[in-house]
């Protein structure tokens, strides 16, 4: 389930400077949908919506959040995960011109400071950081974003201290999903829970049309009790209604989150017969993604994304780790008010 939250965070953390129009994945998922950061909720829905969210996530909801976990949570693709596609209000950038080609512009004119969108996707992520199976599965899209200044997703909350002539610099809050054994029975077998824990961090960026180069720091208190820090960079396009995005990042994690997720003890060791093994601190991953959004109308975006995460150092060589290479997709579709 981690994996899914992580790429759902790549997806949902706002890199650029407009407002987030759809998502955010990390799935996935926090690195999109990437590392094992998962997806609170910050939404109350009206009736209508809730009754059809319960509809379509009742019978297996947990099972389905894997899925959406990998992204979008460092994932997480450290955010890599074309955020510019899937969380932009092309209309009110000031880093993108107006829409070219017969497009209605009257909805950036009259747009409101507060963006509100609902949605639902599928992912398709590895069950952990390190699996070896990949998953299927539902995705609620659920992002509120006011300006430039605060946006709340599955990832957590930004809010902008600075935001002007190409940097943007801020502080963030939200969890980190932790790991269950149940995740994958058989390789996790006698390792144990990670228990989940809060998130805080600070970003800094700068931008100029139509690239973006970014850091990002984030401390999980609880859980692993681990620190990580990605660098990367982005590029953001649009043509008519198309926005075109493409990010490569890299993740460097501290001894206490590579021990969490990659070491063994040897206690672990006895119980599930995986050789004991010490993980330090390093670059554990560099993730790779492109990702296209499509604005059917006014409010109406259905956006896919996809990407492959490459596990580094001692986490590639962990035991725990079945398959370095970490590949994700994610599409869906949104409404926003």
């Amino acid at each position: 389930m981690a994996m899914f939250y992580a790429a759902a965070s790549r997806f949902f953390t706002p890199k650029r400077k407009y407002p987030q129009h759809v998502m955010s994945p990390q799935l996935c998922p926090r690195s999109v949908i990437l590392n094992e950061t998962r997806l609170p909720g910050f939404l109350t829905l009206d009736a209508a919506t809730d009754m059809m969210m319960r509809q379509i996530f009742t019978v297996k909801w947990q099972k389905n959040l894997r899925a959406m976990a990998l992204c979008l949570a460092t994932l997480p693709l450290a955010q890599a995960v074309c955020t510019p596609v899937l969380a932009a209000d092309i209309g009110k950038s000031d880093r993108l011109g107006d829409p070219q080609g017969n497009f209605d512009n009257a909805r950036y004119s009259n747009s409101s400071d507060w963006k509100i969108t609902l949605g639902v996707g599928a992912a398709y992520a590895p069950k952990y950081e390190g699996s070896d199976k990949l998953e299927a599965g539902a995705v609620p899209l659920v992002s509120v974003q006011y300006g430039d200044t605060l946006s709340i997703d599955f990832s957590g909350a930004t809010v902008n201290l600075l935001n002007q002539n190409g940097f943007r610099l801020g502080i963030k809050g939200g969890w980190e999903a932790g790991r269950k054994e149940k995740d994958d029975k058989k390789n996790l077998r006698g390792l144990g829970d990670i228990k989940a824990g809060g998130v805080v961090g600070g970003v800094i960026a700068y931008g100029m049309d139509p690239f973006e180069i970014y850091a990002k720091v984030d401390k999980t208190i609880g859980g692993s009790e681990g620190l990580t820090a990605t660098i990367g960079a982005s590029v953001s396009h649009k043509v008519d209604q198309f926005i075109l995005g493409a990010d490569l990042s890299a993740t460097w994690a501290d001894d206490n989150h590579m021990k969490s997720y990659f070491g063994v003890t040897s206690a672990q060791s006895a119980r599930s017969g995986l050789r004991r093994y010490d993980a330090k601190a390093g670059f554990k991953r560099i993730d790779a993604s492109a990702s296209v959004s499509y604005m059917m109308t006014e409010n109406w975006t259905i956006t896919g994304t996809g990407g492959v995460g490459f596990l580094l150092g001692d986490a590639k060589d962990s035991p725990v780790v079945k398959k370095d290479i970490q590949p994700f997709a994610m599409v869906g579709v949104a409404y926003t008010f």
